[in-house]
């Protein structure tokens, strides 16, 4: 019978719980490291059981300084004692061992499978079988959150929370594997009878009995993706390539849900017609823009993608290729890596994120090339754009009487701040033009201009042409 040492701080006693039905007598309780340490280092035990959640588990866990010299079951804070296995500090190392050599073909025949897995406790006696691979989103900020040392703990902690959040719904019908940190799959126990319908929606309970706790203990969400029925044990192999496939299909999804093998509509190149109009609306991103306009053209880009659906691959390289006309200048941030993202919007939400980032820096270069009183003007006028602005307002922003305001800003900027104001409101009008969504009369009131007429002789001022002509312009390709 195997010696056992439990370390809980919760104020329960569990000493109580039948442990000799698991085939251990508990001859220990410690409610801190210091006493586990103590105890540990005394008794010698053939197991200790920790809570992952026990305070000042930091990076030097009691599991690091116990070393490799006491197997550790790692509980977690909603488990059920009751229902624990002892057999389980070693259970998750063995499964995975198991399915990995099941799915590099050292196990090839039904027979031969079934009894490597009966030999550890795996249940595989059934008649037709689903593979659902997990993975957790994210995965590569998800590792980064926690210490190497620490990643154990915390894969055993999300595999106990999936057992035990599937054991109710699914008694005896799945086995759980670990695959590698942030990833698993659950192989659901079919009968051939059961049709796609009931199969999808057995799927997405599953999907639902996990979610709420994972999101709840470890504050992760994961994506599953479902191969299709496999009527043998040696059939697994080929439901996880096909399961595997599928994760792609999720660079689309703006949430986390599950991939079928037989609901993904296929993906389109992206062809010239649609670069194009990619590349007209990536054009407003490349001046420094009033934020809101710079949002607009960021939905426009992300609706005409999920319109159309181009391979992942391809849009990724597309937005790389995009760092290389908007980081012109080399003291701007770096340009986001696009190629490992997994989400559409996760590669937009870069983007935005960069190009703040952006006009952040070329404020902060504005800034400090001007008195301060200015730089508080030039900010004044970048948030009101739009909206009515006067001399008055200006130089009340920047502490000045209007004449003074008007002479420094002149003597800083080069221009005065109309013309500096009148300039900002063109470009901005001259983006809109080039989206080309907006009638002239719209972009106008858009762009912070009341009446159209003004609007359409202060373009002319500044650009040498009327709107509508501008428009005929970008319509015949002709450089500006």
């Amino acid at each position: 019978m195997k010696t056992l040492i439990l370390v809980d701080d919760q104020a329960v006693d569990r000493r109580c719980l039948p442990w000799s039905e698991r085939d251990c007598t508990l001859v220990g309780k410690a409610s801190t490291n210091e006493e586990a340490l103590e105890l540990i280092r005394q008794l010698l035990p053939d197991y200790s059981l920790i809570e992952i959640k026990l305070p000042a588990m930091d990076d030097r866990t009691l599991k690091n300084k116990l070393g490799d010299s006491v197997p550790c079951a790692i509980l977690t804070a909603h488990q059920d004692l009751k229902d624990f296995k002892v057999s389980s500090a070693v259970e998750h190392p063995l499964r995975r061992h198991f399915i990995w050599q099941l799915l590099s073909s050292v196990y090839e025949k039904d027979n031969e499978i079934r009894q490597q897995a009966a030999e550890l406790g795996i249940c595989l006696e059934a008649d037709a079988f689903v593979l659902i691979l997990g993975q957790v989103d994210n995965v590569a900020r998800y590792k980064s959150k926690y210490s190497v040392k620490d990643h154990y703990l915390i894969e055993c902690s999300m595999l106990d929370i999936i057992r035990e959040s599937l054991t109710p719904v699914f008694p005896g019908q799945f086995e759980l594997f670990p695959l590698e940190f942030g990833k698993f799959a659950i192989l659901l126990l079919q009968q051939p009878s059961q049709s796609t319908e009931e199969i999808r929606n057995k799927c997405l309970q599953l999907e639902r009995s996990i979610a709420g706790p994972l999101r709840s203990y470890l504050q992760i969400s994961v994506t599953l993706a479902a191969s299709g029925v496999l009527k043998s044990p040696s059939m697994i192999r080929e439901g996880f390539i096909q399961a595997e496939k599928l994760f792609i299909y999720r660079f689309y999804q703006e949430s986390s849900r599950s991939i079928f093998a037989d609901g993904t509509p296929d993906f389109r190149p992206l062809t010239e017609p649609l670069r194009s109009e990619l590349s007209g609306l990536s054009v407003s991103l490349h001046n420094k823009a009033d934020s809101a306009s710079t949002q607009k053209s960021l939905n426009s880009l992300y609706a005409l993608l999920l319109l159309y659906r181009p391979e992942p691959g391809d849009v990724l390289a597309w937005l790389e290729s995009l760092g290389s006309s908007l980081r012109r200048d080399s003291a701007l941030p770096e340009w986001p890596a696009f190629s490992h993202i997994e989400r559409l919007a996760e590669a937009m939400d870069q983007l935005r994120a960069w190009l703040r980032q952006r006009d952040a820096a070329y404020e902060a270069a504005e800034a400090a090339s001007v008195r301060p009183e200015i730089a508080r003007a030039l900010h004044y006028i970048k948030q009101h754009l739009t909206r009515k602005l006067t001399i008055n307002d200006i130089a009340h922003e920047a502490g000045l009487s209007p004449s003074h305001f008007s002479l420094l800003f002149k003597k800083e900027i080069g221009k005065s701040a109309i013309d500096y104001v009148l300039e900002r409101r063109i470009e901005l009008a001259k983006q809109y033009l080039r989206e080309g969504k907006y009638r002239n009369y719209e972009l106008a009131e858009m762009a912070g201009f009341a009446h159209y007429s003004y609007f359409s002789n202060t373009f002319k001022k500044y650009t040498g042409m009327r709107p509508n002509e501008y428009k005929n312009t970008l319509r015949m390709n002709i450089p500006l």
